[in-house]
């Protein structure tokens, strides 16, 4: 499933660090998968709602703020 390609090593590194944004990645994967989507090349755009937004949020946040240094 998905397309194969090479492990980006800094987000590798930031998941087996960070256990929180991991779980909400799951969760938000989980909340779109609810909503319908399966196809992993079609865009989640069609899929969005005000929960999934504040996840995305919360996740871009906290990878940001890790790579910029300010690890947990």
């Amino acid at each position: 499933m998905g397309i194969d390609q090479d492990i980006n090593r800094k987000i590798d590194d930031w998941f087996n660090h960070d256990f929180e944004s991991v779980m909400k990645v799951m969760k938000l994967l989980v909340l779109f998968w609810e909503n319908g989507w399966r196809e992993l090349k079609e865009s989640v755009s069609n899929f969005e709602s005000e929960e999934k937004d504040q996840l995305s949020i919360e996740i871009y946040d906290g990878d940001m703020s890790y790579f910029k240094g300010k690890k947990a």
